[in-house]
């Protein structure tokens, strides 16, 4: 069996997928290049070691371009229908149900669109210090992106990821108030 989906993917594709690291207090949110595509497929796709198609998978059609460990929990899936001219954008929640991956963008531009938003929040990722302010932000220009609650979901998630836990804001207010 062949395993190789590299050049399943134009070179555009490729192009509109060279979106950066976004790092999280616990994980982190990348995306693959052609160099490294294939082999993030092992694993998830297919068996590693027999190289057999893991029955759980949901379809040829679907190859892997983004891992997701930004929660600090076993790696999401990010993927692409191949069947489909615009490469929508899936999400396959590895602790879930992999054979009903949940539609997250309409294709890999929009995908592209929101990864610039959210690279603007990038140093509030990295120290879970997102504001209230910048989540409503970021949120409603992903969903003007988006255009859907539904595949907004994901992104909420995502976003809530990077905001303080309440333990965090408790610790804050208290400064705050000896402060005073």
């Amino acid at each position: 069996m062949n395993n190789s989906v590299k050049e399943r993917l134009t070179d555009k594709a490729y192009e509109i997928i060279n979106l950066p690291k976004l790092e999280f207090e616990f994980g982190e949110l990348e995306f693959l290049t052609k160099d490294t595509i294939d082999a993030a497929q092992a694993g998830y796709r297919y068996d590693e070691a027999t190289k057999e198609a893991n029955p759980k998978w949901p379809g040829e059609e679907y190859i892997i371009i983004g891992l997701d460990s930004s929660a600090g929990l076993d790696e999401d899936l990010l993927v692409v229908n191949t069947k489909e001219p615009a490469l929508p954008v899936y999400l396959i929640d590895t602790e879930g149900e992999w054979n009903a991956p949940v539609k997250i963008c309409e294709g890999l531009v929009q995908l592209n669109q929101i990864v610039n938003v959210l690279e603007k929040y990038a140093s509030a990722f990295a120290s879970s210090t997102l504001s209230n302010e910048a989540y409503d932000e970021a949120y409603e220009k992903i969903f003007d992106i988006v255009g859907s609650v539904e595949k907004c979901a994901y992104w909420e998630t995502l976003l809530n990821n990077a905001r303080p836990t309440e333990d965090e804001e408790e610790s804050d207010n208290n400064k705050s108030i000896e402060a005073l």
